[in-house]
């Protein structure tokens, strides 16, 4: 199996803050642009684990994405909770 290091790292903190500097660029309202980086920092979707099966590949991959995800985005998700309400608060 590999490393979900780098993936998880993407997923949760990479991929929020990409789209919080989008919402910046975009001049986006704070709370549309509070959902949106709080939906981009959710852990990753069972779709995912579903559609590794139904491809009858990377299940294991998947299923341990969802996971991992899962119990990391209980600290993530509340800390980009507190920094766009914190730090980022216009």
């Amino acid at each position: 199996q590999g490393d979900l290091r780098l993936p998880l790292l993407a997923k949760l903190v990479l991929f929020p803050l990409a789209l919080l500097a989008l919402c910046t660029a975009l001049a986006l309202p704070e709370l549309l642009c509070r959902a949106v980086v709080l939906q981009g920092a959710a852990p990753t979707a069972i779709s995912v684990l579903l559609l590794a099966e139904s491809a009858q590949t990377g299940t294991d991959e998947a299923a341990e994405m969802v996971l991992w995800s899962t119990v990391i985005a209980l600290f993530t998700v509340p800390f980009w909770g507190w920094f766009l309400s914190g730090p980022m608060a216009a």
